[in-house]
């Protein structure tokens, strides 16, 4: 427990003298805690692994299973011998056996019950199951069908298709093409090579695979059996000659560094000095001056007095020192501010560190001039490779150059510790070589600041250069970009006006050069041109009609049938060709407008890719050049990327400087024209059909009722003749004569009146149903009563033979 925070005596009688307030629910409410989606899918997917292997590892069959190996591993290493034992132990304790014998037998006595519940339930569950089917694929339809997939297809389809579809063409189908090739042609040799691998090879590797199998099972034993025969030797040996093995290792390594180290110390001796003076050398000639030789003024300034043999070291110091006497005092002074020691101990530092072999000159007392010319050569050789300014004389050496008279007091001390001892000072040389050291180290600093510092500022006017020119060509290109959006919104707005203007008023006809105008082949045109068709058409039908109203006689009901069909086929024609004509005219004008927004993205590219080519071999040679350079070199691409995916926005009116489209309004326009002259036409067309059928109405009646009467008369004539040919209830009206009705004899075998009998009350004329019909309708209505008379004619002839007494006639009638 935490120790309890000390409350003052002040604090604890203000907290008695204010009431304590209530906590609300707000303050003791358990924060919740939000679970991850990553935590929901690993909860999701173990239950699925839960189910899976409850599933399928029930049994200790299915085993051949990794998942249930697995799991069986685990049972068989972790759960049985640590988990299991501590639960029976537990189950097995006297506090708690008990109530488990106690649970087990109340699960006893249940178990029948559930048995029982769930038979019982099992048919209901079907039963609703199948009752429930129908009622689920009904709301699976409803919103499914009906819900989700039209507004999928009228909100998310239009959507992808103007936002994703136009990258996943510019992107991925190129590539996707690219790919299908590719994949089309390595599918092609791979069946060339599957082929000729089952005609040639399949039989042969077969063989080998098999002969191989054979060789491994027979080898795999005795390889094993030799294996472990050789090893056992072996690292018995390796054990005995393993000592030696390492101390020769040991020894080997030691030499082989006692080597390196001895070739690097010969380098160092032998090499270095070399490899320096060339160094030297090439740094000289790089500067582009060349210091003068100063032999001749060492020459005569040594050669009247004799020198003791001394090493080639000594002499070259005592001429190093002599030289500077004979430069300018400008340059003596521009060697002293250089270089922080004395001109004369940086000469005689510079020579001896230039020549530290141990050959010994010449004697001064045989050679002297040989012996100082060659010394004083190389010490001024060397004295021009360390010097970092180029000196020059202002005048030829002097003859009577005067020796510094701290020079020569150094060169007595060195002389005379030379007669005394035989070797020079220690201190002397030692600090003759830290000076040295010093001199060119702060010369190495220096010369590597300076470059440097010229390197620093050539990087930067390169970069200032770079930078100013990529400012400039994006600037352009920004410009460009501004401009080309204006000019094409207003390009796009300029097509859509004159398509419109074109649309609703017709195209402007073009004079060719000898003054003649072309034909007009534009969507109105089209339009006129249906319309004027559909007249013709309907013109002649008309005329066609007139002429059979005229003569009824010789028309021919089924011709008109042909006719018609022609006249519509035709005028279907022509709606047509207007079709094709205005999407032909529509395609011709999205072309115009997707060129326009090529050309226009074309010109962008253009300038970015002369951008690109100018500034891209500036940032490759550029020593400083960063990621960030490289990302605004790619932004000049980017925009114009940019800019064409917006001159397409542009195009298709989705951009806030998309021109508004009068086409669409124009289209609808003459969409409705189109409407009004098919709707039109068929009005007519409906209204020639109606005169048709009244024409040849009229025209069937008459045949009919011509036929009629020939029906009639051959009745009269012939017994013989078929009786059902006339009309039930119509009296004959061959005989036109009513005398020669009367003379002639009556001849009747109809059980009724063959007067005419009265009209009946709520029955029409035959003149009534005829009227308006067709040809067709009073056909099957003729046909319809013959069939009807000829079975009311055969009943009526036997209830009349019937009613008729037989009389047989008597002699004298016979």
């Amino acid at each position: 427990m935490s120790p309890m925070p000390a409350v003052s005596r002040e604090s604890s009688v203000c907290q008695f003298s204010t009431p304590p307030t209530q906590p609300t629910k707000t303050q003791w409410r358990k924060p919740k805690t939000r679970t991850s989606f990553i935590n929901k899918l690993f909860l999701f997917a173990l239950s699925c692994l839960c189910v899976y292997s409850i599933a399928t590892c029930s049994s200790e069959d299915n085993l051949q299973r990794p998942l249930c190996r697995s799991l069986s591993t685990y049972r068989q290493y972790v759960v049985e011998p640590y988990i299991i034992p501590p639960l029976k132990a537990a189950v097995n304790h006297p506090s708690v056996s008990p109530y488990v014998e106690k649970a087990y037998a109340a699960e006893q006595r249940v178990e029948p019950y559930v048995l029982r519940a769930y038979e019982i339930s099992q048919p209901v569950v079907r039963k609703a199951v199948t009752l429930a089917t129908p009622y689920a694929i009904s709301a699976k339809h409803l919103v499914w069908d009906r819900t989700i997939v039209p507004q999928y297809h009228r909100h998310a389809v239009p959507r992808y298709n103007v936002y994703v579809q136009p990258h996943l063409d510019k992107y991925v189908v190129p590539v996707q093409q690219a790919v299908v090739r590719y994949y089309a042609q390595a599918e092609r040799y791979y069946g060339q090579a599957r082929s000729f691998y089952d005609a040639r090879l399949q039989p042969h590797v077969a063989k080998a695979v098999e002969i191989g199998q054979r060789v491994y099972v027979f080898v795999k034993p005795r390889a094993l059996q030799a294996y472990t025969h050789v090893y056992t030797r072996l690292n018995a040996r390796w054990q005995v000659i393993r000592p030696d093995v390492m101390r020769f290792s040991a020894l080997y390594w030691e030499r082989m560094t006692m080597i390196a180290e001895l070739f690097g110390d010969l380098r160092r001796e032998f090499v270095d000095p070399h490899v320096l003076r060339i160094w030297d050398k090439v740094v000289e000639l790089s500067g582009g001056k060349v210091a003068p030789s100063q032999t001749t003024p060492v020459t005569q300034a040594t050669a009247a007095e004799p020198t003791p043999e001394t090493p080639a070291e000594s002499v070259t110091t005592s001429e190093a020192k002599i030289t500077p006497t004979t430069l300018s005092s400008a340059a003596a002074g521009e060697a002293s501010s250089s270089v922080p020691p004395p001109p004369v101990e940086t000469v005689s530092e510079t020579a001896t560190s230039v020549t530290p072999s141990s050959t010994i000159a010449a004697p001064a007392v045989e050679t002297p001039s040989a012996s100082f010319v060659e010394t004083a050569s190389v010490s001024s050789s060397s004295q021009a490779v360390t010097q970092e300014t180029t000196l020059t004389l202002s005048s030829p050496p002097s003859a009577a150059a005067v020796v510094p008279t701290d020079v020569i007091e150094e060169e007595d001390v060195d002389q005379f510790l030379l007669d005394l001892l035989g070797e020079t000072s220690d201190a002397k040389v030692a600090a003759d070589q830290g000076a040295e050291a010093n001199e060119e180290a702060a010369a190495d600093a220096a010369e590597a600041e300076e470059r440097k510092r010229i390197k620093a500022q050539r990087v930067a006017e390169r970069r200032a250069d770079i930078t100013s020119r990529h400012a400039k060509w994006a600037a352009e290109l920004e410009a460009l970009i501004a401009a080309e959006e204006q000019a094409l919104a207003g390009v796009l707005a300029a097509i859509r006006e004159g398509a419109a203007k074109e649309l609703r008023k017709g195209r402007v006809l073009a004079e060719g050069v000898d003054g003649s105008k072309e034909a007009a082949t534009g969507p109105k045109e089209a339009v006129d041109a249906a319309q004027a068709e559909g007249e013709r058409l309907l013109k002649g039908l008309d005329s066609y009609l007139k002429k059979a109203a005229k003569a009824p006689e010789s028309n021919d009901q089924a011709r008109w049938g042909q006719v018609l069909d022609v006249v519509e086929a035709k005028f279907a024609e022509a709606m047509g060709r207007l079709q094709d004509n205005v999407a032909t005219w529509y395609d011709e004008l999205r072309q115009r407008e997707a060129q326009e927004v090529l050309d226009s993205a074309a010109k962008v590219k253009a300038l970015a890719e002369r951008a690109q080519a100018d500034l891209g071999i500036g940032y490759a040679w550029l020593d400083d050049v960063t990621y960030a350079d490289w990302q605004r070199y790619h932004d000049l691409m980017r925009a114009y990327e940019k800019y064409d995916s917006d001159a397409r926005t542009i195009a298709n009116g989705t951009h806030p400087l998309s021109p508004s489209d009068p086409l669409v309004g124009a289209m609808s326009d003459t969409q409705d024209d189109a409407m009004t002259i098919i709707e039109g036409f068929q009005v007519r067309i409906r209204d020639l059909k109606a005169l048709a059928r009244d024409i040849y109405s009229a025209v069937d009646k008459k045949a009919a009722k011509a036929a009629e009467d020939v029906g009639a008369g051959a009745t009269i004539g012939s017994v013989d003749a078929p009786v059902s040919a006339l009309p039930i209830g119509e009296p004959s009206d061959v005989f036109a004569n009513p005398s020669e009705a009367a003379s002639a004899p009556e001849v009747s075998i109809l059980p009724i009146d063959p007067s005419p009998s009265a009209p009946v009350p709520g029955v029409e004329g035959l003149d009534k149903i005829f009227v308006g019909r067709g040809a067709e309708e009073v056909k099957e209505a003729v046909a319809r009563a013959e069939s009807l008379g000829a079975s009311v004619l055969s009943k009526g002839s036997s209830v009349a033979a019937e009613a008729v007494p037989t009389v047989t006639p008597d002699h004298e009638e016979l």
